[in-house]
Order: structure tokens, then sequence, then C-alpha cells
């Protein structure tokens, strides 16, 4: 058994409505990540101008330690090495081991953002190298851990997480009413559509102020109840008709007989009685086939169905038809028609 309509527009409407907010949802985790990605790269960005020019203007060390005011030995880092990936001055956090290898070190033309895990026990780090032609050729490396990055894109999916199915089950809800209120309407039609009976033919669908669909619809079934009432009083009328006008043919019928049958009678009389009796015979021959021809009326037209026979077998049925009147009447009828084929109904 399928579910109700009300069910299938809430159930529709609520699996849209959550694929619209995956969708959302997503591009809002998405782009929050990009941003704080690229806030950190324009910090990184902005350490490592400062750095760069500092190396620039000095020949030897203490230039991270005179700009260690740039570096938070919390969050940021620093790393000046030379052409061959030796370590000339860095930070305290990463003054043990080059935070480039000499074979990306020999590789480098031109600033480079990258992602790197320097410990598995600590949140991976965002780092900027920039060359610094020389001579002699300095790499400034400046970097900066993604924690705060991570954590904030951690909160982020969790409140995602928690207001997406909160979303979803007031959108069910909504939809569910939604639907109930569009389709009570309809309930209303169907109701009064079953309380519609052969003993209340006159009573109509309530048509809805409304000038849209459900007001069309109405207007639809009752023109559809009108002409049903229209055939069923046509129906109605053929019977009347129809029990009246065989009546007094039967009821002639049945005396004639019985006159015939209640004493001996002369033959002159027996005759009489019988060719009386043919005649309401023929009478309700007629009517009946009049009765037909209403029977198969279809809005005031009888159709026409044409079939193809021959002038010799449609002449030779209907003298078949009235052989036994043939003597009776003192004529004699042949056919004389073609093999030829007519279209006749």
């Amino acid at each position: 058994m399928r579910p109700s309509l009300r069910l299938q527009l809430t159930l529709a409407f609520t699996i849209a409505m959550a694929l619209v907010l995956l969708g959302l949802g997503t591009y809002a985790y998405l782009r929050v990540k990009d941003d704080l990605l690229a806030s950190v790269d324009a910090g990184l960005r902005s350490r490592a101008q400062v750095l760069v020019h500092a190396t620039s203007g000095s020949a030897a060390g203490d230039v991270v330690a005179a700009n260690g005011r740039l570096i938070d030995a919390d969050e940021a880092f620093a790393q000046i090495l030379d052409g061959s990936g030796e370590i000339v001055e860095a930070s305290s956090a990463v003054s043990d081991t080059p935070l480039l290898s000499a074979g990306e070190v020999g590789a480098l033309t031109e600033p480079w953002f990258l992602t790197r895990v320097l410990d598995p026990q600590d949140d991976p780090v965002r780092l900027l190298v920039v060359p610094v032609t020389g001579p002699p050729l300095r790499i400034v490396v400046v970097g900066a851990t993604l924690g705060d990055v991570i954590e904030a894109n951690q909160q982020l999916l969790l409140v995602l997480a928690t207001i997406g199915p909160l979303a979803i089950l007031i959108t069910a809800v909504a939809g569910w009413l939604l639907a109930g209120a569009a389709l009570r309407p309809v309930e209303q039609m169907r109701r009064e559509a079953a309380a519609v009976t052969a003993s209340e033919p006159t009573r109509r669908l309530p048509v809805p102020r409304t000038g849209d669909e459900l007001a069309r619809l109405a207007m639809t079934l009752n023109t559809m109840l009108d002409r049903l009432q229209e055939s069923l009083e046509r129906e109605r009328r053929f019977v009347d008709d129809a029990s009246h006008e065989l009546r007094t043919p039967l009821a002639t019928l049945r005396g004639e007989i019985d006159l015939a049958l209640s004493r001996r009678r002369e033959a002159s009389d027996l005759e009489a009685s019988l060719r009386s009796a043919q005649e309401d015979v023929v009478r309700l021959q007629r009517l009946a086939e009049e009765l037909l021809v209403m029977a198969r009326m279809r809005g005031g037209r009888i159709p026409v169905h044409r079939v193809a026979i021959s002038l010799q077998e449609l002449t030779s049925r209907s003298v078949r038809s009235v052989r036994s009147r043939e003597a009776a009447a003192g004529v004699r009828i042949e056919v004389d028609a073609s093999e030829d084929t007519v279209d006749v109904d």
C-alpha cells in the first residue's frame, strides 16, 4: 500500500531541504576553512616580508632575534637557511632541524606555501618559503601552527552537525503542516463527493474562492456530476417511457390470449384472435426497436456503425423475417438483387 499523498509531499519536501542544507553547510564549512587558511597565509606573508627585508640588509645573524617581536613562540616560528639547506638562524622552537631538505632548497625558484607535519604529536604547520637572492643566497622560512584553524573548523562542523538535524526536523514538521493545509480542501471535496448518491443527485462540491487549481478542479467535478445527473434522469425517463409504452400492447395481447383460451372457439374466431395478437406483437416489436434506438443515443445523436454487406444478402435476410406473413397476405416475395456490396448500419 502506497503512503498517503500528504506523507509523500512531506518526505519530498524534507529530502529537498536536507539536500539544500547539506549543500549550504558544505559550502560554508569549505569557505570558512579557506578563509581561515588565507588569514594564516596573510600573517605568514607579513612576517616573511619583514624577515626578507632584514635579511637583505644584514650580513649576518640576529635577524630573527632582532625581529623576535614578530615571532610568537607558541604559534609562529622562522628559519633562515643558506643555499645548501643549513640553518643560518632560527627561532628556538625550530633551531635543531631545517624545515626544508637540501633537494627542496635546490629546486626553489619562487615563494612557496606548504602544509607539513613536523611532529606526529603536534598539529600540522603552515610554511611560507621565500628565496632571497644574494649574494649570499638565503632562504627565509616562516611558519605557524594550524591548531587554531583546525579547532575552529571542528567547532564549525560540530555546530553544523547539531543545527542540521534540528533544521531538518523543523522542516519535516513544517512540510507536514503545509501539506495538510494544502490538501484540506481536497479532503473536503472527497467527503462531499462520497456523500453524493443516487438519492441526492443534486448535491454538489463546494468551490473554494481562491480561483486556483483546486477551485477549477471543484468546478470540473461539479460539471461531471451535472452530466451524470442528466444521464441518470434520462435513464429514468427512458424506463418510464418504456414501461408506459409496453403496458398497453402487452395488456391487449394477454387479453386476446386469455379470451382465446377461455372456451372452445371456432376456427374463424381463433384466426381473428391470432391476427389481433399478431398486430400487438408487431407493435411490441416496433416499440422495442424504437426503445433500442433511444438507448443507443449519445448526446442526442445516434451512433452509426457502418459495415459492408451485399445487397442480395441484405434483401434475403429481410425477406426471411416476413416469410410467415407472406402466405397470410396472399403474396409471394421474390428477391432479385445483385452481389454488389454497400455500407449500411
